[in-house]
């Protein structure tokens, strides 16, 4: 899930129908607006109002950005807030859709 407060919570299933939060992700610098899972399940993408997309994969014990997309890294992306993302079913591809009027 994903907040107003620039997090990403991670959840897992347990038994009993409930869920509980395997970790809390700070690393954005301003509203998450949209989660999505890669259909691996081994990436979660995260969409926000700073202009970017990162995405976090597990190494173990904890998850940890492995890449953002856009903002000042210098990696290509989108110039304003980004409002929604997906991934392809066969996994080969991600797009994401943004103030600046790019897809």
């Amino acid at each position: 899930t994903c907040g107003r407060d620039k997090s990403v919570w991670i959840w897992e299933s347990i038994p009993g129908n409930e869920y509980e939060c395997v970790d809390v992700k700070q690393g954005h610098t301003q509203d998450v607006k949209h989660v999505a899972w890669h259909p691996s399940g081994e990436v979660l993408a995260s969409a926000s109002y700073d202009d970017t997309i990162r995405l976090w994969t597990s190494d173990g014990d904890d998850w940890v950005c492995a890449q953002t997309l856009g903002g000042p890294s210098g990696t290509p992306g989108h110039t304003s807030t980004v409002w929604c993302l997906s991934f392809s079913p066969d996994a080969t591809r991600m797009s994401s859709v943004s103030d600046d009027l790019s897809v």
